[in-house]
């Protein structure tokens, strides 16, 4: 742990540098202190299903290696972000122009599912294949819900409020990343690990749902 906190602090000291270089046009532009100037209204549905998958996904994140040890299949769940991560990186470029040629539906319907299948395969895991398998289905799934829910909450910004829009998106992807692992360690002294990734799986059908009625059942093809 010590050496991964060394490595995140050299990563920071190289970002903070890397900033410093960076040439930024200033803007002169003095607003009051406004709901309008900190959210992109148009972007506030897509972000609440980010908020909903993100705050699922931080159950992963926060609670997967305390769970792997319950099941005794520690050394596989070395082996599960490495799995998400292939998954993410294998899927995106595809998946990113068949949404710019079909339109947002044809990815992130199958997304959700694939996330609500790795949550469930991650409630019952009793093996290794099968953790790893619900590696396999977070990493499509969530690693794609992200990418395009953020294109959308762009998509449909007006130019000049594009940063406003990626800005929303941020905050409730990094709300539910945040409140997340706070919220579900209250409930999993009652559900235990296992039954906290089947519940998130239920959130997530509902997510399904919900993004239906917020955007699904009205999406169209970008227009570039």
């Amino acid at each position: 742990f010590m050496n991964i906190f060394y490595i995140s602090f050299l990563l920071g000291i190289i970002s903070f540098v890397i900033t410093l270089l960076l040439k930024n046009q200033e803007i002169n532009n003095k607003k009051k202190f406004s709901f309008n100037n900190l959210f992109d209204r148009q972007a506030l549905p897509i972000a609440f299903i980010i908020f909903l998958s993100a705050l699922s996904f931080s159950g992963i994140v926060s609670y997967i290696n305390l769970y792997a040890i319950e099941i005794d299949l520690v050394k596989a769940a070395s082996y599960f972000f490495i799995i998400y991560t292939a998954a993410v990186l294998i899927s995106r470029p595809f998946t990113g122009k068949i949404v710019d040629a079909y339109g947002a539906n044809i990815i992130i319907y199958p997304a959700i599912i694939l996330f609500v299948l790795g949550l469930c395969l991650l409630g019952i895991s009793h093996s290794a294949w099968l953790l790893l398998v619900s590696g396999l289905c977070i990493g499509l799934g969530f690693g794609n819900i992200s990418s395009i829910t953020q294109t959308i909450a762009v998509s449909h910004a007006k130019p000049h409020n594009i940063g406003l829009a990626t800005s929303t998106f941020m905050i409730f992807m990094d709300l539910g990343n945040g409140i997340g692992p706070y919220t579900l360690g209250l409930i999993t002294p009652f559900l235990g690990y296992a039954g906290m990734y089947k519940s998130l799986a239920i959130l997530m059908i509902f997510t399904f749902v919900l993004y239906y009625f917020i955007y699904g059942k009205h999406s169209k093809k970008f227009k570039h």
